[in-house]
């Protein structure tokens, strides 16, 4: 064994990423669920934390702009005494205007929204500017084809959120109320035949866009749902390509090139606690089964590949939860790494020279203890382990240079052993360092 560091390039959370994300529950914008994570205070205390939150409330707030845009049209209405009302209607109109969108804004960010299916109320908030839009068709009477357009303008934010169904129900909303509008208009003057002719043409008009609306949303929506499901495809793939990159094929463990980046950046993290005033501790541990060899050379390869798997199975069940053993996140979850050959290592954060000894002295008797069972017949197993505890400054190749060297340490003493670095060789409880025998002729 040595202690050079592999020559792989960069480890895998280079090249993959270590935030790379898949669609997130707001799949329509395809954009990865997580934490936005604002630089400012006041930017966690507008968007939140959220980063689909975010969206929604840039979204909402794109709307409102949209409002505004066209005040300056109804300033105008007023001004040339088209709007009935005049100013007063324009002050009512702003307000409401502000009020509607502070609203939504309000009950997005309190975050109520994000068990629907529609979090961001798209369809809510285009039927509440059709209500608006039609309340100013009432205020402008003859003149109210300057402002049609702005059906289309809020039914346009629907056409990246909305299905087909969702857009048809806001349609006929829409035209519902157009319908009401128009009848309104008839019982308040009486039309004349020209004009009962040219609101039914606009009808008309709305309708047939509203039904092509639908249809492109529709299309739309298909398009969105294919790319949600590329991209979770697509993330579903970089997993197992992340996995394949820092596995070792047989085990199932880490291997020896993940072994590595995460020494570095453990090391790293226990330099900056040193220099902050924190202590901390990081013990690593090479594990050989000892005369490997002569059970590839009795029962065969695949038995000896039978031994290496369940010896892995062990050794991850009797690590403690918190001994992070080469795992690529900041958590701990019984894993281990494969270092080559019949060498395994264990890398426990946090862990000084007693909670070494103990979990390894535990490793040793139990894994001692328990015969392994291949299609041999039972194989009896034992290891020998070599330790040491991180020092300050000491870098990732000393560290496993000192642990090699306390591997042999324990093989020379008769196998079978412990040699933690600053402390005595204890012997395994198990059957000693005699070659291995089947349990059955």
């Amino acid at each position: 064994m040595s202690g050079e560091k592999p020559e792989h390039g960069p480890g895998p959370s280079t090249v993959a990423g270590r935030g790379g994300g898949v669609p997130g529950e707001d799949g329509a914008d395809g954009r990865p669920a997580g934490r936005a994570g604002p630089v400012t205070r006041w930017g966690r205390l507008v968007w939140g934390e959220d980063a689909l939150q975010a969206v929604r409330l840039r979204r909402t707030l794109t709307g409102a702009v949209s409002y505004l845009m066209f005040m300056p049209a109804i300033v105008a209405t007023a001004w040339f005494g088209w709007l009935r009302g005049g100013w007063s209607t324009v002050l009512v109109l702003l307000a409401a205007a502000l009020a509607v969108n502070a609203a939504f804004f309000l009950i997005i960010r309190s975050g109520v929204t994000r068990g629907l299916k529609d979090p961001s109320l798209t369809a809510v908030q285009i039927a509440t500017a059709s209500v608006l839009i039609v309340f100013l068709l009432v205020l402008l009477r003859e003149r109210m084809d300057i402002f049609l357009p702005l059906y289309f303008t809020s039914f346009f934010f629907g056409v990246f959120r909305l299905d087909r169904g969702q857009y048809m129900r806001v349609g006929a909303l829409a035209v519902l109320m157009f319908v009401g509008f128009f009848l309104y208009r008839l019982a308040e003057h009486g039309y004349p035949l020209a004009a009962v002719e040219l609101d039914g043409l606009r009808l008309l008009i709305l309708l047939t866009l509203l039904v092509w609306m639908s249809v492109m949303g529709g299309y739309v929506s298909r398009l969105r749902e294919i790319n949600a499901r590329q991209r979770a495809e697509l993330g579903r793939a970089l997993a197992h390509i992340r996995e394949l990159v820092v596995r070792d094929e047989l085990t199932g463990a880490y291997n020896r090139r993940h072994l590595w980046e995460i020494l570095e950046r453990e090391t790293s993290r226990l330099e900056r606690r040193r220099r902050g005033g924190a202590t901390s501790d990081l013990a690593v541990a090479i594990l050989d089964i000892d005369n490997f060899k002569a059970i590839n050379d009795t029962y065969g390869h695949l038995v000896g590949d039978a031994v290496l798997r369940e010896v892995a199975v062990r050794l991850g069940g009797e690590i403690r939860r918190q001994d992070w053993v080469a795992h690529p996140r900041d958590t701990a979850e019984g894993a281990l790494v494969r270092f080559g050959g019949d060498e395994f290592i264990l890398v426990l954060p946090e862990t000084g020279v007693e909670g070494t000894r103990s979990c390894l002295e535990r490793i040793l008797n139990r894994l001692a203890g328990t015969p392994v069972a291949t299609e041999a017949g039972p194989v009896t197993l034992t290891l020998s382990i070599g330790a040491a505890v991180w020092t300050v400054g000491e870098s990732v190749s000393d560290l496993l240079a000192r642990c090699d060297r306390e591997l042999y340490a324990a093989k020379a003493a008769g196998r079978n052993r412990l040699a933690l670095a600053g402390d005595p060789i204890r012997e395994g409880s198990g059957p000693g360092s005699g070659p291995p025998s089947p349990a059955v002729p």
